[in-house]
């Protein structure tokens, strides 16, 4: 018997896991999302409507009475052997069309369920070590740490050293800085638009339009193991031969009242909760992905060949080497980053994804890492306009107080505050908060109204001086950059 198999079976009817947080919500702030467009000459067709804003992502140990039938159905529980996932969107938000990638081949259509279609990644570091688990560059140049720059914003703590300060670093040199590539996530919950999800159920008119009130149950691979992990690996049975990407179910479900769309997927954390989602008896584990399979399953098949990794695969593994899988399977104790967007009405040369929002715990303006946005990020965007204005990466190539970015916004830069492909003194004095608060593209009393609306609701995006406290300095802040004329 192996290894594998020997561990899963002794641990059929417990898990071993050590801690005591096995829920956690991840919020992020309404009002907050923004078009980030990354096509060259920021010009891309946008989909009608707002911009997607991504509300709160939930990881539980889940229990359900009913796991055959309802899974959905239940309540967080210490030690479960099943995962239940929950994203939470502003308004109706409809399931990810093909984007001509992937198995979806040439067939370009985002809006295939939906006129609002979401696309983006949900990425779990289970270990909260950023040394162990990523993507090589093919697959990392679209995830967290090489898009979060665009927002004007990085991580706080040293993770921060890693992201993508614009887009000359995004490079296919593994060893160079930053290294991009070692987000540390072992997991994702994909919404990519590279295979066309199968509709299993739907409420409402069954017109294959995902409409206000309507509940449908979707399959396909939006769970995965880092691709990375796939070159040492036995697993088959999913879109190839490595990857641990197997077909799941996923509901889809809008909340009238509320105008919320959330999205759910119950996923087994060990071959027991993968036996009860089948409602049949514990299997032996093995490297298929056509039969019961669990996170445990794909956690020991990492442990046991980290010991196999050489090179570049070796820096995201090695942490692995002899490690416990049984450790790493309370949910609420991940880390957890989301990257949210959309697609663009019509294909692009150079770009798939039009990026609207971010998460979690991300300050706008802080590009030190530091968690707060103030003198010192202002200095280093001054520093930054001193050291390229008039050179090589400034397009206009003339000394004027700016630096202007070539082929925007597929170039992107972290001081770019306001993503209008240039930095000058707007984006030093805003620290990523542009007076453009209804976001059309023009600063009028339109704006002004917004700001004294979210000032009287204590919203925190008032908050413009970052001090934690809403008071007539914030207004003051606001009022300084509406009367600069920085969107």
């Amino acid at each position: 018997m192996t290894r594998l198999a020997a561990i899963l079976l002794l641990t059929a009817t417990a898990l071993p896991v050590r801690g005591d947080d096995w829920s956690r919500v991840w919020p992020d702030p309404i009002g907050d999302a923004v078009f980030r467009r990354t096509d060259a000459g920021n010009d891309g067709l946008l989909p009608p409507g707002d911009p997607i804003d991504l509300v709160t992502v939930e990881v539980n140990s889940w229990s359900s009475p009913t796991p055959t039938t309802d899974p959905y159905s239940g309540s967080p529980v210490s030690n479960g052997h099943l995962l239940r996932l929950r994203l939470e969107f502003d308004g109706l938000v409809s399931p990810p069309g093909p984007l001509g990638v992937g198995q979806a081949g040439g067939n370009y259509d985002p809006f295939l369920f939906g006129p609002r279609p979401v696309y983006g990644f949900i990425e779990f570091d289970v270990d909260k070590d950023k040394d162990s688990g990523g993507e090589l560059w093919s697959v990392a140049q679209g995830r967290f740490l090489a898009s979060v720059a665009r927002f004007g914003t990085t991580p706080a703590g040293s993770i921060s050293e890693r992201v993508a300060v614009w887009r000359n670093h995004i490079n296919s040199n593994f060893n160079s800085g930053p290294q991009f590539e070692r987000s540390g996530a072992e997991f994702a919950f994909t919404l990519c638009g590279c295979w066309v999800p199968t509709i299993i159920s739907q409420s409402g008119v069954a017109n294959d339009t995902f409409e206000v009130g309507e509940t449908w149950i979707l399959r396909g691979r939006f769970f995965e193991r880092a691709i990375s992990f796939s070159s040492l690996s036995a697993f088959w049975g999913g879109s190839d031969f490595g990857l641990f990407d197997p077909l799941v179910d996923v509901r889809w479900r809008h909340d009238a009242l509320l105008d919320r769309t959330i999205v759910e997927l119950v996923f087994p954390l060990t071959m027991q909760g993968a036996a009860l989602l089948a409602g049949q008896p514990v299997q032996e584990a093995d490297n298929s992905l056509l039969n019961h399979t669990s996170m445990q399953e794909a956690l020991v098949d990492l442990a046991d060949n980290a010991t196999f990794a050489t090179g570049n695969l070796r820096t995201l593994w090695h942490e692995w080497e002899n490690q416990n899988p049984f450790d790493f399977l309370a949910p609420g104790e991940w880390r957890v980053t989301a990257l949210i967007g959309t697609a663009y009405t019509g294909p692009e040369a150079d770009a798939r994804y039009v990026w609207t929002d971010i998460g979690f715990g991300l300050t706008p303006g802080d590009v030190n890492g530091d968690g707060l946005a103030g003198s010192g990020d202002r200095t280093q965007v001054d520093a930054f306009i001193s050291q390229y204005d008039g050179g090589t990466w400034d397009c206009d190539g003339i000394v004027d107080g700016r630096v202007t970015l070539c082929d925007f916004a597929n170039n992107f830069c972290l001081y770019d505050f306001n993503y209008d492909g240039v930095i000058d003194a707007c984006d030093a004095s805003t620290l990523g908060h542009g007076a453009d608060l209804n976001h059309d593209g023009m600063l009028n009393f339109f704006d002004v109204a917004a700001f004294l609306q979210d000032f009287s609701a204590q919203s925190t995006s008032a908050d413009w001086n970052s001090d934690g406290m809403l008071n007539f300095f914030d207004v003051s802040a606001y009022l300084q950059v509406f009367s600069a004329g920085c969107p």
